[in-house]
């Protein structure tokens, strides 16, 4: 205890650098980058760390205060540009709502992000046209998407297999997109499909070719009428929000149905016939989890 106190050794700063980065991982940004204060190693360490978040919705309003912390976010990111550190994860939480300056910056990060081979990228930025480079990547393993505009890549049958975990929250597609998206990513083992702006557009979702698919979530389109599911490997289905309110609403599932673990969240006008005929479609289930709503 004495080599701990004043004067002690600082034992954890001798630990090597991707140690420090896993600490530092289980910090909130603004503390990450106080650590450089500490002393010369953390400034390295801190100036070296591979993850990166960018949260204009903690700032205020006044748009000198917005300027100076996306002033200080781009240099930050200039410098790790040069370094030879490769990048694990970037988020991005914004709006360009009446800061059209802001894209070409938005822009240069994620473009620097994948030189970086960056793994993780969460973008949630609404009506933002994402970049189409994203999903060439061969590095990016985990892609989460809240209210961009998607871009034109459904021209080829270009398939991208590196991506395993996506999500999309708020996004607006037509349906056709929607299935092409699916198609293109044959190995993804987590994906998550959370509503959109035109929810009226998707009517069906087909989620089948999808091998090692192990985790899905359907929730929060209000005019789906059916759902397909094919995957083998499909372990645990969350399914719900406005979905359940159709009378007519028709899920359907592969011959092979694995699921062993359904969350089900539902609003009152489900009857208690429905609610059985489709806990009735998962017959190996072992756990089921289920949550009541009310839209009033």
């Amino acid at each position: 205890m004495d080599e701990l106190g004043i004067g002690g050794l600082d034992q954890i700063s001798e630990l090597p650098d991707h140690l420090l980065h896993h600490i530092l991982s289980f910090m909130p940004t603004k503390d990450v980058v106080q650590t450089k204060l500490l002393s010369r190693t953390w400034r390295r360490v801190c100036s070296s760390y591979p993850n990166f978040e960018f949260n204009l919705h903690n700032y205020s309003q006044r748009l000198e205060q917005r300027g100076r912390y996306t002033k200080s976010f781009d240099n930050t990111m200039q410098r790790f540009h040069r370094d030879e550190t490769g990048m694990q994860k970037l988020t991005i939480f914004a709006s360009i709502q009446g800061a059209p300056e802001l894209v070409p910056v938005v822009d240069r990060w994620i473009e620097i992000s994948l030189e970086k081979q960056v793994q993780e990228l969460d973008i949630r930025i609404y009506k933002y046209d994402l970049p189409p480079a994203i999903f060439a990547s061969k590095s990016l393993h985990t892609l989460c998407l809240m209210g961009i505009t998607m871009p034109p890549i459904f021209t080829t049958n270009t398939r991208f297999f590196s991506l395993r975990k996506l999500s999309i929250c708020g996004v607006s597609l037509k349906e056709q997109i929607l299935q092409d998206l699916i198609f293109k990513f044959p190995f993804i083992e987590n994906l998550a499909l959370l509503g959109g702006i035109n929810p009226i557009l998707v009517k069906k979702i087909r989620v089948s070719g999808l091998c090692n698919l192990k985790e899905l979530t359907i929730f929060g389109w209000r005019v789906l009428e059916e759902v397909d599911i094919d995957a083998p490997s499909l372990k645990f289905f969350h399914y719900g929000g406005y979905i359940l309110q159709q009378n007519n609403i028709k899920i359907k599932m592969g011959a092979t149905n694995n699921v062993e673990t359904l969350s089900i969240t539902y609003d009152t006008t489900m009857t208690e016939q429905q609610f059985y005929d489709l806990i009735s479609k998962f017959p190996l289930l072992k756990c089921l989890h289920v949550c009541m709503w009310n839209d009033v």
